[in-house]
């Protein structure tokens, strides 16, 4: 997997984790179609083979430029307007919180 170092206690608990769960045969992401297209997303863009639902975009190594980049593809797939997308990465913990607020928004703009 390509990922970034860290010397950080948490993220070597948080490897062991996913890697017990490839270990098991349990897909590091799980198979729900709005998870798995911002994984997808995060993938591509940070250029990376996978992520977790509890990775942080920032801290893979997401940056304001990659984040417009994703808005737009979160813009693209939840038929958002592009801020939201931003206010989802910036606001958000981790990709699960991420998903959780595209919902929030898109739920609103079909209202």
């Amino acid at each position: 997997m390509n990922r970034p170092h860290s010397t950080d206690s948490t993220d070597s608990d948080n490897s062991a984790e996913r890697t017990a769960d490839v270990e098991r045969g349990t897909p590091t992401v799980p198979e729900v179609p709005d998870v798995r297209a911002v994984a997808e997303i995060w993938a591509a863009v940070l250029g990376l083979d996978e992520v977790a639902p509890q990775d942080n975009f920032f801290d893979l190594g997401g940056n304001s430029i990659l984040a417009a980049r994703v808005s737009a593809r979160f813009a693209a797939r939840f038929e958002l307007d592009t801020i939201d997308g931003l206010e989802a990465l910036f606001d958000a913990d981790d990709l699960a919180g991420t998903v959780e607020l595209l919902r929030e928004a898109s739920a609103r703009a079909a209202a």
